[in-house]
Parts: structure tokens; sequence; C-alpha cells
């Protein structure tokens, strides 16, 4: 697959993945609090890992099926990219911190760190999470560039 495609391919399933991820947010904040729109620190924390994990999964999903076309064992490849995951949050909030402190505002910050992150889980996507495979003495990458 050309790189062109698979860059537009990986932006259209985060936007899908950001979709799932506040549908099921915005489900479980009608489910457990009554869509209040100000349910308290607990449930802001609830709320957020609800969207993490979802928009995280579905972001697993759609990047093995549609984008690296992977046919590498799920499980290996969940946690690898579970865990890339993880490592990108905690770059997001290392990044947001620093450049709060260099005085960004909010709405800078989160586009920067976006930016950053965006690339940071297409580059792990490729080249960490979805490995290549080796079937019939042929090499060939999940990812392959047309």
């Amino acid at each position: 697959m050309g790189r062109k495609r698979e860059l537009a391919l990986y932006l259209v399933c985060g936007l899908c993945s950001m979709a799932v991820s506040w549908a099921c947010m915005a489900a479980a904040h009608f489910a457990f609090y009554g869509m209040n729109p100000h349910p308290g620190a607990a449930a802001n924390a609830v709320l957020g890992l609800v969207n993490w994990v979802s928009g995280m999964s579905a972001a697993y999903i759609l990047n093995r099926r549609f984008v690296f076309r992977s046919d590498g064992p799920a499980g290996p490849e969940f946690a690898r990219h579970a865990a890339s995951r993880v490592g990108t949050l905690l770059a997001d909030q290392a990044l947001r911190f620093l450049f709060g402190m260099a005085g960004l505002g909010v709405y800078a910050t989160t586009l920067a760190a976006l930016s950053v992150t965006t690339v940071l889980n297409y580059f792990l996507g490729k080249y960490l999470v979805f490995l290549k495979n080796d079937r019939k003495g042929e090499a060939s990458h999940s990812g392959r560039m047309g």
C-alpha cells in the first residue's frame, strides 16, 4: 500500500476511534451519572478511563484491519499496542506539563501534544506493534508500502 494511502487510512481510523471513544464515554456518562454536566472529580476520572480504553481498543481493531492489514497473533499485538499507547499517553502528559510551564495556552498545548503523539503512535504501530510475519520463507511487513 502506498505511504500516502496508509497515512490517510491512519487518520480516518483515528477519527473513527475518537468517535467510538466519545460515544462510549457518553454512554457511560448517561448510564452511571445521568448526563450530569458536573459529575465530580472521581466520575471525570472514570469517564476519562472509559474514553481512553475504548479509543485505544477501537484504534487497535481498525489499525490492524485497515491500516497495517496484519494477520499476526492478536494477543501479543494487542499487548504491544496497549503498552505503546500507555507510553504515548505518558508522553502526552509530559508534553502538556512542559508546554504549560512554557506558558502555552491549553489549546496550543493540546494541538502540539496531539501532533507529537499521533506521529509517535503511527510509527510505534508500524514498527513495533504490527511486526513482520515470516511465511514460507518470505518476509512481509503487515504495513507494507505497495
